[in-house]
């Protein structure tokens, strides 16, 4: 079994976001992967193991080629668990934004409105159009 594990990713001439996994497993299958990608095929400067481009991010996982040929990152078991979380009622994008902003240091937004004012004193300019610029 090929697993993908990412490397780093850059942004192509084309202004796409690319990603890059390094490639391990069994020779055999090392060698599949290598024999596929013929003149494209890519190694890691400092490791040698094989490079794997996407477009798309994805968790490091297992790498399987497609009856078509193509390769990708099964993301399947993911995709599973993400839809069962929902089928319970968790909200899973709250909960992956608030990790992400909490490896940031940054805290998740306060969805509840501002205070209103309550009374005339506490408005800071009058609000009504007819009124006097002058009177500011």
């Amino acid at each position: 079994m090929l697993q993908a594990t990412y490397k780093s990713e850059y942004t192509n001439a084309n202004g796409v976001q690319m990603f890059v996994y390094t490639i391990n497993g069994p020779k055999e299958e090392l060698a599949e992967y290598e024999e596929s990608k013929g003149a494209f095929l890519k190694h890691c400067d400092k490791t040698g193991m094989p490079l794997y481009f996407t477009k798309f991010s994805s968790p490091d996982g297992e790498l399987k080629v497609s009856s078509k040929g193509n390769w990708f990152i099964d993301i399947s078991a993911q995709q599973r668990e993400i839809a069962n979380a929902k089928a319970l009622g968790i909200d899973v994008e709250k909960i992956v934004a608030e990790a992400m902003l909490a490896k940031l240091g940054l805290n998740m937004p306060s969805s509840t409105p501002a205070p209103q004012a309550t009374s005339e004193e506490e408005v800071p300019f009058e609000t009504d159009e007819s009124s006097d610029v002058s009177d500011l």
